[in-house]
């Protein structure tokens, strides 16, 4: 049994799957220090604290505080213990991919319709430590013209600015008024990059387009689609 308060934050925060004191302060923007001497025992913290910290990781602020016979993957049961968990979630703004299209802007000048929850830990698979929320970006696919791959209406998570592609990969692009989702292949002979549509039968490819011409928004990671 843990004793210390500061014993079941360290616990619930590498439950949660934060790898350190400063990435779950910086992920919460929790100031470093305090959290880090709450965590180490050095300072006690107080309830608000407790409230806070165990919002971001799923347990109770009781628990924290006072301890007790429950483990915490079950300390925020409400009722006979069948009130589920909630994994600490990470708010990723959506935006609507067909507006965006054409404006002359980029994507991240028009304000989001929305903002969607997604587990912090699976969304940090995708940016590293980089800020989930700053990193990636939800979009609406418009258009067929990369079926079977994306359909129309399907919900694609976009890791915002990667570096210029050097693999094959689809990706969201700017290219002259467009706001386009194409598959990417670069030729490294000559630096032209070619904007494949996988529904080439209907959309044949765009060949020999210079880098410079385009403007890179994001690299799909993530597919979500209606049944």
């Amino acid at each position: 049994m843990m004793e210390a308060a500061s014993e079941r934050l360290k616990h619930a925060r590498t439950r949660a799957g934060f790898s350190s004191a400063v990435a779950f302060a910086r992920e919460k923007s929790l100031p470093e220090v305090t959290y880090r001497a709450h965590e180490s025992g050095t300072r006690n913290f107080k309830i608000d604290s407790a409230k806070a910290y165990a919002k971001a990781l799923g347990v109770t602020w009781q628990w924290l505080m006072f301890g007790d016979e429950h483990d915490p993957a079950v300390a925020s049961a409400a009722i006979d213990g069948l009130t589920p968990v909630l994994s600490p979630t990470v708010q990723i703004p959506a935006y609507d991919l067909t507006a965006a299209a054409g404006s002359g802007r980029a994507v991240l000048e028009d304000r989001p319709s929305a903002f969607v929850a997604f587990p912090s830990a699976w969304a940090r698979e995708f940016t590293g430590p980089a800020s989930a929320d700053q990193s990636l970006a939800l979009l609406t696919v418009a258009g067929d013209s990369m079926l079977p791959s994306l359909a129309h209406g399907d919900q694609i998570l976009v890791y915002l600015n990667p570096a210029p592609p050097s693999l094959d990969g689809i990706y969201v692009i700017r290219f002259g008024e467009d706001l386009l989702v194409k598959r990417v292949r670069l030729n490294p002979a000559t630096g032209a990059v070619s904007l494949i549509s996988d529904n080439s039968a209907l959309y044949p490819p765009i060949e020999d387009v210079r880098k410079q011409d385009l403007t890179m928004v994001g690299k799909v990671v993530w597919l979500g689609r209606r049944v």
